[in-house]
């Protein structure tokens, strides 16, 4: 059985690229390793979010403008626990939260086929 919460293996990795999309969902952040030409991790998230950075907390659609904050951030951890819901917070003190919704809200790929999924209705899969 996974311990809960999942730890997603993002900590010391930076938010290397983002892609937005005209149509709305889904928004895409990019972890680069040093020296790679593509990403070596990936999350897509197509849920509504809420960031917090320092005093100000935004929450919305991860395609607005607010998101672009987290663009070269360092991630000091990341970890999803058994409802779905994603947390990760950064070396500057900021968090961005993904709550589980009716659809998988966010998705997560480490590169090496590995996976994690926010279960439409709540729950987490995890294949390794």
């Amino acid at each position: 059985m996974r311990k809960d919460p999942y730890e997603l293996p993002l900590a010391g990795r930076i938010v290397s690229a983002m892609a937005f999309s005209r149509a709305g969902y889904p928004q895409r952040l990019e972890f680069w390793a040093d020296g790679n030409d593509r990403p070596q991790h990936l999350l897509v998230i197509e849920g509504d979010v809420q960031l917090r950075a320092g005093t100000t907390s935004w929450k919305g659609h991860p395609n607005e403008p607010e998101m672009l904050a987290l663009l070269s951030q360092r991630v000091q951890s990341a970890s999803a626990n058994a409802t779905g819901d994603l947390i990760i917070s950064f070396e500057s003190g900021d968090v961005l939260e993904v709550d589980a919704g009716a659809y998988e809200s966010w998705q997560f790929e480490d590169g090496a086929g590995g996976s994690a999924v926010s279960v439409a209705g709540g729950g987490l899969a995890v294949w390794d």
